[in-house]
């Protein structure tokens, strides 16, 4: 479990600090949504590394959370259920860092929300409660 492992738990942190940014983000008087979206996913991506490497998984760089995910659920069948909320994040590696396509702010909510979802699981698994 993360306390007992200096590197999950330091996984956890980011993921968490990654996740307060979001929070902050959104408060702002004008949220910067692409912003708070790319930080949503990083916050996604560091528990899914964290459990992944909780489980002996030796880390690969990648930001694809679609493959991520199919990782973790080669250790938890119950994971699959978050494929679609993968799927919906992954885009946002780049949305908020690059000037690419302009992404609607009902996106980026949906975005976050789905980023919610995936955090809430591996908090469960990881026996994390924040």
């Amino acid at each position: 479990m993360p306390k007992s492992s200096p590197i999950v738990g330091e996984w956890i942190k980011r993921a968490e600090d990654d996740w307060k940014i979001v929070q902050m983000l959104q408060a702002l008087p004008e949220p910067l949504w692409e912003i708070a979206s790319f930080h949503a996913h990083q916050s996604a991506e560091k528990y899914m590394k964290a459990f992944l490497i909780h489980n002996g998984w030796n880390l690969k760089k990648t930001h694809d959370l679609t493959d991520l995910l199919s990782d973790c659920v080669g250790y938890d069948s119950g994971l699959a259920s978050l494929s679609a909320d993968s799927r919906e994040l992954t885009p946002f590696a780049l949305a908020g860092r690059y000037p690419t396509t302009a992404v609607s702010e009902s996106t980026c909510k949906s975005a976050i929300a789905a980023a919610e979802r995936i955090r809430t699981e591996f908090q469960k698994r990881l026996d994390y409660h924040a």
